[in-house]
């Protein structure tokens, strides 16, 4: 599971763009899938993914909406033993660019 896991996170690690949100239209909206590892407060790991849909409303605001998954086979919650967990989320994001990149 390890190896398999391994290879997962080599793969989508990066941050995956439709498009460069920066040369889209305000009309257009824009894709992005990324891949997470969690760490519990208790040393476990909780591997998974997130998918969002976004706009720019501005140049310098934009707004997105998505949905998260991560889960653990096994998580020790202090002496609880908890298999199989899974937390599915919707994920909502809004950014504001403060100051302009340089070219």
């Amino acid at each position: 599971m390890r190896v398999l896991s391994s290879i997962f996170f080599l793969v989508f690690f990066a941050k995956f763009s439709a498009q460069n949100s920066q040369n889209l239209d305000n009309k257009q909206f824009y894709v992005e899938a990324t891949a997470i590892s969690l760490k519990s407060t208790h040393g476990n790991y909780f591997n998974g993914g997130a998918f969002l849909v976004g706009k720019d409303l501005s140049k310098k605001f934009n707004i997105a909406l998505g949905v998260e998954h991560s889960g653990n086979n096994f998580h020790n919650d202090n002496d609880w033993l908890l298999y199989k967990l899974r937390f599915y989320t919707i994920v909502t994001r809004e950014q504001f660019q403060l100051f302009e990149e340089k070219k």
